[in-house]
């Protein structure tokens, strides 16, 4: 998935605080004796900047994780063109990996103390509940600003290949006027008339040759390149109109 102008630092510091005011409010609300203990009034003004600092480092943590994971998870499941399952699949990865990863930080924490911190892994835990929800919610909405944006980027180049198209036929359009010019086509006209009065015979052959000059210009307006034969019949045909208008006054 593309980085977008919705992802950058504001948005990630203001999801680290939503996580840790979430977290708190729903620590006090399953756990009674923290709450107790919280409130009690026991705790000195250090201790409250201690519980404070160390939250906001799990939220941050957490948040940059599940985050990380979720993004990847988009980027992961591109195959299929299904966007819910998308979605599901994600979710699920999502909630897989943020759980993982609270293990391994429970993991380590029963390895570096031996003293009962109960209470620590089940705050672990809804930090990361709450940072899966969020950034969830965060990634899903910057997979929907890719996709307007490449939606819009698509219908952009759509209009601009319509564009281009249209000036293209334009131009073939321009070049077969220019090359077909109405003073050459009404002089061979002309004599085309007058030949089919005098001698049908030599107007059937000039008609021929005339036929011949107008072929070879629309045939070859989509081609960069013609034989060395195709050009040379098509100046054996041009030649014979020239000679036929101008008879011995142009030599070629």
């Amino acid at each position: 998935m593309a980085k977008t102008k919705f992802d950058n630092i504001k948005n990630r510091v203001l999801l680290v605080v939503i996580v840790f005011l979430l977290s708190y409010l729903l620590t006090a609300l399953i756990d009674k004796e923290y709450t107790t203990w919280f409130f009690g009034g026991e705790l000195s003004f250090v201790d409250y900047m201690i519980d404070f600092g160390v939250s906001l480092l799990i939220s941050f943590v957490f948040v940059e994780l599940s985050v990380f994971y979720s993004s990847w998870s988009f980027r992961l499941v591109s195959f299929t063109d299904k966007p819910y399952l998308r979605l599901f699949i994600c979710a699920f990865l999502l909630l897989l990996f943020n759980n993982l990863t609270v293990w391994c930080f429970s993991l380590l924490i029963n390895i570096c103390f031996d003293e009962g911190l109960a209470f620590f892994h089940q705050g672990l835990y809804i930090f990361s509940v709450m940072a899966t929800f969020v950034s969830y919610i965060y990634t899903d909405a910057q997979y929907m600003e890719s996709s307007i944006l490449a939606e819009r980027q698509k219908k952009e180049l759509e209009i601009t290949l319509l564009k281009e198209k249209e000036h293209a036929a334009q131009m073939q359009l321009e070049v077969l006027k220019s090359q077909i010019g109405p003073h050459f086509m009404f002089n061979n006209f002309s004599i085309l008339s007058e030949l089919i009065v005098e001698d049908t015979a030599l107007a059937e052959k000039f008609l021929d040759n005339l036929s011949k000059v107008y072929r070879y210009v629309i045939q070859n307006l989509k081609r960069d390149t013609v034989s060395i034969e195709e050009e040379i019949a098509f100046l054996h045909s041009y030649i014979y109109l020239i000679k036929m208008r101008y008879e011995d006054a142009v030599c070629i």
